[in-house]
Formats: structure tokens, sequence, C-alpha cells
């Protein structure tokens, strides 16, 4: 709790086919924003040392969401594709046999 009454963390993103060439591609933009209240000794601490500090840490966090991301679509898109495959398969009419040879 105390954690939670000093720290905030917003994050606003975006993600959106784009046709280029018959190709459809993925572009997205992620906004992430972090307020923390520093405890008083770390107040002294210069402020570019701490802005620096909080933007590798905000990359970090943003390049874990990335690969998260990515790897959730693949495997959305895998289960796309089976159930597709799945019911193409299903929907075919059942093949009719000639008993008179």
């Amino acid at each position: 709790e105390y954690i939670d009454r000093r720290f905030t963390l917003n994050l606003a993103g975006i993600l959106e086919p784009h046709q280029t060439n018959g190709q459809t591609y993925l572009k997205g933009h992620a906004d992430l924003q972090v307020e923390v209240e520093l405890p008083a000794p770390l107040q002294l601490t210069p402020k570019p040392l701490i802005e620096s500090t909080g933007n590798g840490l905000l990359k970090s966090v943003l390049l874990t969401i990335k690969h998260r991301l990515t790897h959730q679509l693949l495997e959305d898109y895998l289960q796309w594709a089976s159930d597709e495959v799945t019911g193409a398969i299903e929907q075919r009419p059942d093949p009719v046999f000639s008993t008179n040879g």
C-alpha cells in the first residue's frame, strides 16, 4: 500500500492494421507515463540521473509489453487459423457414394 500511494503508471496504446503493397502490417503506438513520489533521500539526486534511470525502466517495460503482445497475437492467429480450417472441413458436404459401381 505504501508504494501504491507513491507510484502511478498510465499506459495508453493503439494497434492498427495497415495495407502496403497487398501486405497487412500492424502498426502501433504506446504512451507510458509513470509518476513517482521520491523518498526524501532520493530527492537530492540530480534530476537528469533520475530521469535517465526512469526512461531506461520505461523502455524495459514497453519492450516486455511488446514481446507479450507479439506472442499473444501469434497464439490468437494460430487459433483462428485452426478454427478456420476446422470450420471449412465441417462445412464440406459428405461425399456421396454410388452403389451402382
